[in-house]
């Protein structure tokens, strides 16, 4: 394993970041909304605490283990390795196209956040375990699932800010051991703007 420390990391292009075994800790900032990052190799790249903005971030092989804090991405999403959340926030915040969260892996996300009034949409089967949160853009499932845990909660949403689960996908929550004590409301849509909530 090897720890670089907490000094920023600065990306002037596109990179990709190969760890073919063991762990490689980036413990520092990165601040590069510009580019983007591949995950390559069998072994596991680590961000720690701090922020992380980057354009996309592939998950070509091995493990990425995200910040603990939140990661801003104004691009895509691929995970065809595996990601491990490490409790923190991922920020779907681009605003110049509709982003895709996708990969041949589905990924589990701790807290998720989408504020891209041109949305997002699913290219793969997804999960979110804390919070979603809803602040700008739809969320279009296409024919994969989103599913809530039971802890999961929901902020935000609007007529502009919603779930739309068109084609076969579908919107599922988890309600834990006693569902009948458990209210919870869905915030779904259509592509027509419609709220249904």
């Amino acid at each position: 394993s090897l720890s670089l420390g907490t000094g920023a990391t600065s990306l002037n292009a596109d990179r990709q970041i190969t760890v073919n075994a063991g762990t490689l800790t980036l413990g520092g900032v990165i601040n590069s909304a510009a580019n983007s990052l591949t995950k390559a190799g069998a072994g596991t790249l680590s961000f720690g605490s701090n922020a992380i903005t980057l354009n996309g971030l592939t998950i070509s092989a091995g493990v990425l283990t995200s910040t603990s804090g939140t990661m801003n991405l104004a691009g895509n999403f691929s995970n065809n390795g595996t990601f491990t959340h490490n409790t923190g926030t991922v920020n779907f915040n681009g605003t110049t196209a509709q982003q895709a969260i996708g990969g041949t892996t589905s990924t589990t996300f701790n807290n998720l956040s989408l504020n891209n009034t041109n949305g997002a949409i699913l290219g793969n089967s997804e999960s979110v375990n804390g919070t979603l949160t809803l602040t700008s853009g739809r969320l279009t499932l296409g024919a994969n699932n989103f599913t809530l845990g039971a802890a999961t909660t929901v902020t935000g949403g609007s007529s502009s800010a919603m779930i739309v689960p068109e084609s076969t996908g579908e919107l599922r929550k988890i309600l834990g051991l006693n569902p009948a004590a458990t209210a919870f409301t869905f915030p779904i849509g259509d592509n027509t703007i419609t709220a249904e909530y």
